[in-house]
């Protein structure tokens, strides 16, 4: 049975050409995580909140608003050098200098926290927009492929068709042909509705309206490229670098700041002030009368009650004690995530290889030898259909491996907080 030249066509323009059209790099990614950095809500409120930690530091080390009072006398109060009409004062607080100091420490800590969060939302962002893109890229390519063997079984059943007419093929041949394309067609149905879904969750985090096409490049296609970095070094870089454990060593170095603080609730504060009083005409012969009255005065709180202290400092040292676990539970989870991706990234690594020089190759072989098989009429109907069936699963299960292996390398780089590709 020979194969028509539109069968021919159909398979070149749906299974090799998009192979050549796809090879290209991954810029379309790249402006992909740049529109998410540009516009992203989430992104530019942590940035803001960042901005406003780091907008209190000042007011935080700076001295406490200085306190003005008046005083209306309405009934006249007599001293020896007549009545007191008015009283102006002023009243300076000041704590001790090291507390200031350390006020300020804090607040630039909360800000350090502050701007950590942001760079880990960078981060996890990214590592979101490309796992949902990987996996967007995966059912738009599968449903290229199951689309093109529609296609070609079409083709192939308007051949059957005829030759079942002519009484040349069974009608066994015809309905499996209509079977095979109505179960094609199922697959399709089922990948258009994870398709929009993830052009949902993709638009949502570029803050694009709800609808719009995420339209892929044909020269885009998404290169596997052996990890050249070894484990310890990964290990290296998720403990000093990575934004995670970052975060966990800014707030603990906070708590040590508010440890220290609440230790000086034993050291006095001081205040300063000033009072002027003027004084109307007595009714003396002193050389004094009517003279109006000033003075200053210096108070400082005493930190009498030293269980409410006491109490403060034990709060504040089971905090950093508490810090210090979260801190190592932060290191033993980046050494455990390290450990399971960098394992997992070296199989993908072997399955992709696998598939791309052994098991693909095959399959295609296998094609080739029953589609010939099939054109002079040795190979039945329902084994070249086999054939060319696991020759498109198996370009689906490689294409599978693939984005399996782009989204681990994009983990491990939210893990690690540094770009590998």
């Amino acid at each position: 049975m020979k194969v028509s030249s539109k069968y021919i066509i159909i398979v070149f323009l749906f299974i090799a050409v998009p192979s050549i059209l796809w090879a290209q790099s991954e810029n379309f990614l790249y402006d992909l995580v740049s529109e998410v950095l540009q516009n992203n809500p989430q992104l530019k409120a942590l940035k803001k909140e960042w901005e406003s930690k780091k907008a209190k530091i000042t007011s935080e080390k700076s001295l406490p608003q200085p306190e003005f009072g008046f005083t209306y006398y309405g009934e006249s109060v007599e001293t020896r050098v007549g009545p007191m009409r008015r009283k102006y004062s002023v009243k300076q607080p000041i704590p001790f200098p090291t507390k200031l100091s350390l006020k300020g420490k804090i607040a630039k800590k909360e800000a350090e926290i502050a701007y950590a969060k942001y760079i880990l939302g960078v981060r996890g962002l990214t590592e979101q927009l490309k796992a949902y893109f990987y996996d967007y890229y995966f059912v738009v390519r599968s449903i290229h492929i199951l689309s093109a063997e529609k296609l070609i079984l079409e083709s192939i059943r308007k051949s059957i068709q005829t030759k079942y007419e002519a009484l040349k093929a069974s009608q066994q041949d015809l309905v499996k042909a209509d079977l095979e394309i109505t179960k094609i067609e199922d697959k399709i149905l089922g990948l258009r509705k994870q398709e929009n879904l993830l052009r949902a969750q993709i638009n949502r985090i570029l803050d694009r309206p709800q609808g719009t096409a995420i339209d892929i490049p044909l020269g885009y296609t998404p290169t596997p490229k052996e990890l050249q970095m070894e484990k310890t070094v990964l290990l290296e870089k998720a403990h000093s670098e990575s934004p995670h454990i970052l975060l966990e060593r800014i707030a603990l170095q906070k708590q040590d700041y508010k440890f220290s603080l609440a230790k000086q609730g034993y050291i006095p504060d001081f205040s300063i002030m000033a009072e002027y009083i003027e004084i109307g005409e007595g009714k003396t012969s002193s050389a004094n009368d009517g003279k109006d009255a000033w003075m200053v005065g210096l108070s400082v709180r005493v930190p009498l009650w030293f269980w409410k202290i006491r109490s403060e400092v034990e709060s504040e040292k089971k905090k950093r004690d508490a810090q210090k676990f979260v801190f190592e539970d932060k290191e033993n989870f980046l050494s455990f995530k390290i450990e399971d991706l960098f394992f997992r990234l070296k199989t993908e690594e072997q399955l992709v290889d696998l598939y791309e020089n052994v098991i693909l190759p095959q399959a295609e072989h296998n094609f080739s030898v029953s589609r010939i098989g099939y054109e002079s009429g040795s190979v039945d109907f329902l084994s070249f259909l086999d054939a060319e069936r696991n020759l498109i699963s198996i370009k689906i299960a490689e294409l599978k491996q693939i984005v399996d292996y782009k989204k681990t390398i994009a983990q491990l780089e939210y893990i690690i907080g540094e770009d590998l590709e």
